[in-house]
């Protein structure tokens, strides 16, 4: 067991390196990785400034949702993106304002926060069945995913992993170099049937004592460690954000939460919002920070907010490989004859 989880712990890591914008330096042999630079380009007045200088400490950048694929079940479905852009300003959302922002304009943060407040509010618990349904329909748009991203930065990325493989120090660890993330396709694991909270935390505990409490521990910090803010607003709930952050990245491996709505989930995040977290979780090494960007990516929230939705895709990662390693252990024993 504990290897389990050293091995999860470490694969999750590479997604909250990479997705911050670290680059790999291997000391034992020079020009290995690609190591980006920031690129310079011109203020307007002749100086040069880094594309990377994260001046501010709030991004204020246009909010610009999707039309989003219909992964609803019917009428009673949540008001789009759109819609809830284009809503009247007569009724301000809750939520204090920080007095040293005070703007006339409705800003993106006030936008996302009323689609949350939407989302409460329409929100009332389907059929497992409806919510199979929706989930066959993610992973068919989580597979799309990639044709966000040029083709031309995936294949680098490639080239990249298969050149640090081969290298001295990292060889012997690599077994089958050539290996790497597939799309889910098949049955889905239903938490219904096997869940982190009742079985795997406790088969965890029993394999190696306060393990599976430790991580349970990790994992519930992690998915609250929240402010309760949302950029500059104050006294707000983003537990419905969190958790479709969470559940989208485990959908990514196949973890079909049974209680929840999949259909909030393209109306929260945008494709190009959901693709680079996808990127994150299972292609780490193709992360640009030149390309990806976070006050482009995600310009609602601040630069630690962001932070937090990175570290989320570490931990509901490691959760994901968890729960089929302990799956696959409770099975087996199961099977042993005694």
């Amino acid at each position: 067991m504990h290897a389990v989880a050293i091995m999860t712990h470490v694969h999750s890591l590479a997604p909250f390196v990479f997705g911050c914008g670290i680059r790999p330096e291997i000391d034992q042999h020079e020009n290995l990785c690609n190591v980006v630079h920031p690129v310079a380009q011109t203020n307007g007045s002749g100086d040069e400034q880094d594309v990377a200088d994260h001046t501010h400490t709030h991004w204020h950048s246009p909010y610009t949702p999707e039309s989003p694929t219909s992964i609803s079940n019917g009428a009673n479905s949540a008001p789009r993106n759109h819609e809830v852009l284009d809503a009247s300003t007569d009724h301000p959302p809750s939520g204090v304002v920080s007095s040293n922002t005070a703007h006339t304009d409705r800003l993106p943060a006030t936008q996302l926060l009323e689609l949350i407040q939407t989302e409460n509010d329409v929100i009332d618990e389907v059929s497992e069945d409806i919510v199979a349904e929706q989930f066959m329909v993610v992973t068919q748009l989580n597979k799309d995913l990639d044709s966000e991203h040029d083709s031309s930065s995936l294949a680098e990325a490639s080239e990249l992993v298969n050149t640090l493989s081969r290298h001295p120090a990292i060889a012997p660890f690599v077994d089958h170099p050539d290996s790497g993330f597939v799309d889910f396709e098949g049955r889905p694991f239903h938490i219904a049937e096997y869940c982190w909270q009742e079985e795997g935390c406790a088969l965890a505990d029993r394999l190696c004592p306060d393990l599976g409490a430790f991580l349970d521990e990790k994992f519930r910090n992690t998915y609250e460690l929240t402010y309760n803010t949302l950029n500059f607003i104050t006294n707000v709930d983003t537990s419905l954000y969190r958790r479709s952050v969470w559940n989208h990245v485990q959908s990514l491996f196949g973890i079909c939460h049974d209680e929840f709505r999949y259909d909030c989930i393209d109306r929260l995040l945008n494709t190009q919002q959901r693709a680079f977290l996808k990127l994150c979780a299972t292609r780490p090494v193709a992360i640009d920070p030149a390309r990806h960007r976070f006050e482009k990516l995600f310009p609602v929230l601040s630069p630690s907010e962001v932070v937090h939705v990175i570290l989320m895709v570490v931990e509901a990662r490691q959760q994901a490989c968890l729960l089929y390693a302990l799956r696959a252990i409770s099975e087996c024993q199961a099977r042993r004859p005694y």
